[in-house]
């Protein structure tokens, strides 16, 4: 499962910073794996 924590668009259309909060899950939903996944524009 991801969420969307961030989206940062600065003056223009397209993102220049996001942030994602991705979750993995085991068979009786207790979560196993949890990463925040950042990408900035350089």
């Amino acid at each position: 499962m991801t969420y969307q924590v961030l989206v940062d668009y600065g003056w223009g259309i397209d993102p220049v910073h996001t942030k994602y909060l991705v979750l993995e899950f085991n068979q009786d939903s207790i979560v196993t794996k949890a990463d925040l996944l950042e990408w900035k524009r350089q």
